[in-house]
């Protein structure tokens, strides 16, 4: 298996004292940061779809593509950038800043230097030569990136609804808990009263700039 899709196989044998032994074993445990099998397979059949193939075809196109967190990842892929584990999980709502390419960009303008969006990832996309980045957040260097005028690569969530987060809280409430200490991680009472009205029309604005830009080519 890939290293890079999660842990490969090895043995290790180890001979220590109790209290070092249990904090071992703490780091070893299963989290939201490791990966399972399951989730290499089931990346190697997404590689492997005819419908990813297809939008590699569309990115090299130069056609209008936007991935959403590991949609951003696998468009940064397609180019030849591999994703990186980004500095901090984030899960919840917090803002992300307009870089200067971003304050300049057509499809932000009116957004402000800074607002907020939806997080749940550990993870950013890979950066092609040609990419531009166009915010970023205090967790994550990689928020908002334009690989070229028409494919971009969001690693937040702007299309969040409270059904979302509610389907999101009740697939990883016990992983939500594993990471209350963490800078960037809402609980579930602080996600279910983050408001996704403004960071939807900001989101729908981009889509329709990006669209009539795209149109009138």
């Amino acid at each position: 298996m890939s290293k890079s899709l999660g842990p490969d196989l090895r043995l290790a044998l180890v001979a220590t004292d109790e209290e070092s032994t249990q904090r071992l074993q703490t780091r070893l445990n299963t989290g939201t940061t490791w990966v399972s099998r399951l989730l290499q397979h089931a990346v190697y059949r997404l590689l492997s779809d005819p419908q990813v193939h297809e939008l590699t075809a569309c990115v090299e196109a130069d056609k209008a593509v936007i991935g959403i967190c590991l949609g951003a990842q696998l468009v940064g892929e397609s180019l030849g950038a591999a994703w990186a584990p980004s500095p901090d999980t984030e899960i919840g709502s917090f803002p992300v800043t307009l870089t200067a390419a971003g304050r300049e960009h057509p499809f932000p303008t009116g957004f402000g230097d800074s607002f907020d969006t939806g997080h749940w990832h550990n993870d950013m996309p890979g950066l092609t030569d040609d990419a531009t980045v166009l915010a970023t957040s205090a967790g994550c260097p990689r928020r908002i990136v334009a690989y070229s005028r028409y494919v971009y690569g969001f690693q937040c969530h702007m299309e969040f609804t409270p059904d979302c987060i509610e389907a999101l809280i009740e697939q990883d409430e016990k992983e939500l808990a594993a990471l209350a200490d963490r800078p960037y991680v809402q609980q579930p009472d602080q996600l279910r009263a983050n408001d996704c009205t403004e960071m939807n029309t900001k989101l729908m604005t981009f889509l329709d700039r990006l669209a009539a830009d795209y149109a009138a080519r």
